[in-house]
């Protein structure tokens, strides 16, 4: 992608997390940072989970409300995962919460019968994995 197509993908953008890299096959990103109303509000965070927590800080501090179309992305990242006002879900927040609440059960119930995987040639304990992905 040249700049110009870069700069007017942003400046399209409500509210969002940019990933920029040189070429599609490479691992490591040259830019991530935020954009909001069209412009790039933080550049150069060091990776996309310090730039969920800096998005969510400045919806906060800058008193916005969540896009409609993604409101409940965004609520089910603030309340279920990140564990801020979890008290208050509504019926969808609360699906999800109760159908991952659901996966993981039956992740526990499948690694008691099978509880070291083999990845790549390195045996692991997939129980204690699972439960450090699913706090819940």
């Amino acid at each position: 992608m040249d700049e110009g197509a870069i700069n007017e993908a942003i400046e399209d953008t409500a509210v969002g997390i940019y990933v920029l890299k040189e070429h599609a096959g490479s691992d490591e990103p040259e830019d991530i940072g935020i954009v909001l109303e069209g412009i790039k509000v933080l550049q150069s965070l060091d990776n996309v989970a310090l730039a969920v927590a800096m998005l969510f800080g400045l919806i906060y501090a800058l008193n916005l409300d969540y896009p409609a179309d993604l409101r409940y992305t965004f609520e089910a990242i603030q309340k279920i995962f990140m564990e801020m006002d979890a008290g208050k879900l509504s019926r969808r927040a609360l699906a999800l919460k109760n159908r991952l609440f659901n996966f993981k059960n039956l992740l526990n119930f499948i690694c008691r019968f099978e509880p070291f995987v083999n990845f790549q040639g390195i045996t692991i304990n997939a129980g204690l994995i699972f439960d450090d992905i699913f706090f819940l």
